[in-house]
């Protein structure tokens, strides 16, 4: 049997017998790694059960031997003393023995519990340091294992890698060239977005210019709203007294308040009053309707619960007579304003045109159950106002309510708006002098009730702090400061949108 010409050699070394020195360094190396070490635990510390015991119980002696038995006079004290300084040695001896003993075991007690301490620390190092040597060894004859083969895949998949690198340059290369020619179509985007941009402000110019138009428009539209409801109230207001002078009411008037006597006075003479026409119709303008001030007085109401003959000086419009009509208490009302009156009297209200000091003092003493008053007292002279107030608590019952609602100068906000605004107020009347003058005048149980707030939107807002910020280096100094600024703001908000209005309240004792 010939042999072929592709057969090897037969001394010629296969592939295995060329690997298996390199097998065989990496067995022995595999069995060289030694495997981490399991190491002894800590070695049990020292028995401290009964050294706690031990360091109560050394002194065998009292203090204060003497002190502590008292066996008298006589023979037993000299028998007590012969055997004292017998024992007294060998008991000394003794507790010196216990006292060196206790402190040499709690020695030995915290030198044991320090070695434990520093062994504790050196097995846990040297655990370390094993596991990193068991996986460095590790690591090492994993890496070693790596066969040629594995090499070799590596460095083919090594120039299949480069290849890609020339297919990836050659694909950016023709990337660039497209960033080109959209670069150059990019400028004629920009050209065609700035001529949009110009054609955008001229709209906007023009929507701002008609903008402008519009709120010109409304202000004449607001103005002349303004214009022709004074020309009607003018009109309603003179056509009452035009009526009034020919004797025909306005409108049928309705039943007088059950139980409410009869004006003591007739009115004064008839005349037109165009100027009662005009305030009217500034009240209307600027108070508000009869609904927004029926809301804010409907709280006066349980002030005036169960009461009878209850006036309203300064009844304007009636809003207040018409709410305690609906709760059925009887009341009248008074104003200098014929206009005023003429309106109440419309609604069917009683009300009497007449100057408030003039028609209190027809009223006899003790004979109304209450005074309500809204927006008045600041009309009135300091001395005028202390003779309405004196004659207000002659004419009330004993335990009746009176009621005096006035704007809150102390408001910088209502001041100068409300207050100023109106050419006929006088004073400005704060809460503490109101509230003096009922006590001066005979009052009790006097009360400041604080109206209108100003809503929190109007006011200054508190500054807020980010909690990122206030972290950060600094933060303590921008808290410092936000603080400072609340302060301030606390403080002019006291000042500027305090309640617009206040009531003072009080009793007639």
């Amino acid at each position: 049997m010939h042999e072929r010409d592709d057969d090897p050699a037969p001394d010629a070394p296969s592939r295995g017998d060329a690997d298996r020195p390199v097998d065989d360094a990496l067995a022995a190396l595999r069995q060289a790694a030694a495997p981490k070490p399991e190491l002894p635990p800590l070695a049990p510390g020292f028995d401290d059960r009964h050294l706690a015991a031990l360091s109560e119980a050394w002194r065998l002696l009292p203090e204060e031997p003497e002190k502590e038995i008292d066996l008298g006079t006589g023979w037993r004290r000299r028998l007590r003393d012969v055997a004292w300084r017998l024992l007294r040695p060998i008991l000394d001896r003794q507790q010196q023995f216990n006292l060196l003993l206790v402190r040499h075991l709690g020695g030995n007690l915290r030198a044991v519990n320090e070695g434990r301490e520093s062994a504790a620390d050196v097995i846990a190092a040297l655990d370390r340091h094993l596991g990193s040597l068991a996986e460095f060894q590790s690591r090492l004859v994993h890496h070693l294992s790596l066969s040629a083969d594995e090499r070799r895949a590596a460095t083919k998949d090594l120039h299949a890698l480069h290849a890609k690198t020339d297919d990836l340059r050659a694909a950016s290369e023709g990337l660039r060239e497209s960033v080109h020619h959209l670069g150059v179509s990019a400028d004629e985007q920009r050209a065609a977005t700035k001529g949009l941009h110009a054609r955008t402000d001229d709209l906007r110019a023009a929507s701002e210019g008609l903008q402008e138009s519009v709120d010109a428009l409304e202000r004449t539209t607001e103005g002349m709203s303004q214009s022709v409801d004074l020309a009607t109230a003018s009109t309603h207001g003179l056509k009452r007294e035009v009526e009034r002078l020919r004797g025909r009411p306005a409108a049928p008037p309705g039943p007088p308040a059950s139980g409410s006597p009869a004006p003591s006075r007739p009115d004064p003479p008839e005349e037109i009053d165009l100027d009662a026409c005009r305030y009217m119709c500034f009240e209307d303008v600027f108070r508000g309707s009869r609904e927004e001030i029926a809301a804010r007085q409907r709280d006066y109401l349980p002030h005036f619960e169960g009461a009878a003959d209850v006036l309203d000086v300064g009844c304007g419009r009636g809003e207040f007579l018409a709410l305690l009509r609906d709760e059925g208490i009887a009341a009248r009302g008074v104003d200098a304003n014929a206009d005023a009156v003429e309106r109440c009297r419309e609604r069917g209200l009683e009300a009497a045109r007449s100057d408030a000091l003039a028609y209190l003092r027809t009223l006899a003493d003790e004979s109304i159950g209450g005074l309500f008053s809204a927006q008045v007292v600041e009309h009135l002279e300091a001395d005028y106002l202390m003779q309405v107030l004196g004659d207000a608590h002659r004419v009330l019952r004993p335990g009746s309510r009176i009621v005096l609602e006035t704007i809150n100068p102390a408001s910088w906000t209502a001041f100068f708006s409300a207050f100023v605004r109106d050419v006929t107020h006088r004073h400005p009347l704060h809460p503490d002098t109101l509230g003096y003058l009922l006590r001066a005048s005979g009052f009790v149980d006097v009360t400041i009730d604080y109206r209108a707030p100003v809503p929190d939107a109007a006011k200054l807002q508190r500054a807020m702090v980010d909690p990122a910020l206030a972290a950060a280096p600094g933060g303590a100094a921008v808290r410092h400061l936000a603080e400072t600024l609340n302060q301030h703001a606390d403080r002019l908000n006291h000042l500027i949108f305090a309640e617009q209005d206040y009531a003072a309240i009080a009793r007639r004792p």
